[in-house]
């Protein structure tokens, strides 16, 4: 007789899940059964973060508000514009206000700050982690250099 999801052994499915490379796949792994659910959940909410939009800022706020928080052991932002492979520890690091970036949206600014005043009450938190966008227009770094 096949095994069925259900009766499948926990160490079993812990090493399926761990098989699992992709969270978006980890994530759909909960939604195979009660079993499964409870065996991914840690593993899809090890790593979460937002962007500079402020949908995405709400969204980590309720999730770092909920039960999953207690699996959370890393909290990143990544500026919309810029992936992983845009960081280099070369770039110029520019102090300004107001931000360089056009889309800035200043309605994000607080549901970030409130994510990040939960990274405390986390109880597993072990990263925090920003991505920021390292290209800067030529044209505003001319504006930003010749103000000073």
């Amino acid at each position: 007789m096949p095994c069925m999801p259900d009766t499948i052994p926990a160490d079993i499915r812990f090493m399926i899940i761990d098989n699992v490379s992709s969270i978006t796949d980890i994530r759909s792994v909960r939604a195979v059964n009660r079993a499964f659910c409870a065996s991914a959940t840690p593993a899809a909410f090890r790593t979460v973060g937002a962007t500079n939009r402020r949908d995405s800022a709400l969204g980590l706020v309720s999730l770092l508000e909920s039960d999953l928080a207690q699996h959370v052991q890393e909290v990143f932002y990544r500026d919309a514009a810029a992936s992983e492979d845009d960081y280099r520890e070369d770039v110029k690091i520019l102090e300004c206000t107001p931000p360089l970036d056009a889309d800035y949206d200043p309605s994000v600014q607080e549901p970030l700050v409130h994510a990040l005043s939960l990274a405390g009450q986390l109880p597993r938190l072990t990263t925090l982690r920003f991505i920021f966008h390292p290209r800067i227009p030529e044209a505003l770094l001319g504006q930003y250099e010749a103000q000073y």
